[in-house]
């Protein structure tokens, strides 16, 4: 039942508001494999889960009354703009992260923060062409007319995380 709500269509400050509702996870996510896939190397493939399943229910809004999808530029937008189009913000982004690392916001099942990584111009610039992969992969999806399935987004992320599995 929860699943067919969240599949109607919707107006469209509805519709994009509930596209941008995953931002920050997404990102977060992104990190977490980008920076520390090698700490947590089981953890990896639950991220990559996380991620599709978002990206699952975003490609799931449709708009009212016609039943049309979000235009590419308006997932860009909503999604996976705020993240920035330069390297110095996905420096801010991995210093946020880290800041909110030390405060405690992300521990994994033992209760431990992840360890600090230094942000580095070589990390920022992973890090955003990671996030351009993943956007290059999965915006067509989340704005084609054909509904496309977890599994679809998840081998689509899977393709763009092969190094880090």
């Amino acid at each position: 039942m929860k699943r067919y709500i969240r599949a109607m269509a919707s107006k469209r400050d509805k519709a994009l508001q509930h596209a941008g509702f995953y931002s920050d996870s997404i990102i977060e996510h992104i990190i977490k494999i980008v920076v520390y896939s090698d700490v947590r190397k089981g953890d990896v493939i639950h991220w990559i889960d996380e991620l599709s399943g978002w990206l699952h229910d975003v490609g799931t809004i449709t708009l009212k009354p016609n039943g049309k999808k979000l235009k590419p530029k308006d997932i860009e937008i909503t999604t996976f703009g705020w993240m920035g189009d330069e390297l110095h913000d996905y420096a801010s982004l991995l210093n946020m992260f880290q800041h909110d690392n030390k405060r405690g916001k992300f521990n994994y099942s033992d209760k431990e923060s992840y360890p600090y990584v230094e942000t580095t111009r070589e990390l920022a610039q992973e890090l955003m062409d990671v996030c351009y992969d993943v956007m290059t992969e999965t915006i067509p999806m989340i704005c084609d007319k054909n509904e496309y399935s977890f599994q679809q987004y998840k081998n689509a992320l899977c393709k763009v995380f092969v190094k880090y599995l």
